[in-house]
């Protein structure tokens, strides 16, 4: 007999996190265009790992850090 464990309200409405985003999601979450995510990928101010069939991927961590730098002055 298996003793099930009471799951806090907390436990129960966690979902996972991924942690890569694809090009579309990463957008979003920055709350800019694809086209100015590439801009950005190229300028080397954020990183993507690029897959097999040409997708890009960006990790949930660096778009964080990234949202959080200070701009240039």
């Amino acid at each position: 007999m298996q003793i099930m464990k009471d799951t806090t309200p907390e436990e129960k409405s966690s979902v996972f996190e991924p942690l890569l985003l694809t090009s579309e999601q990463a957008a979003k979450a920055l709350g800019i265009s694809v086209r100015y995510l590439y801009t950005l990928r190229q300028n080397g101010d954020i990183f993507g790992i690029k897959l097999g069939g040409g997708k890009w991927m960006y990790s949930v961590e660096m778009l964080r850090a990234f949202a959080l730098v200070p701009p240039a002055q």
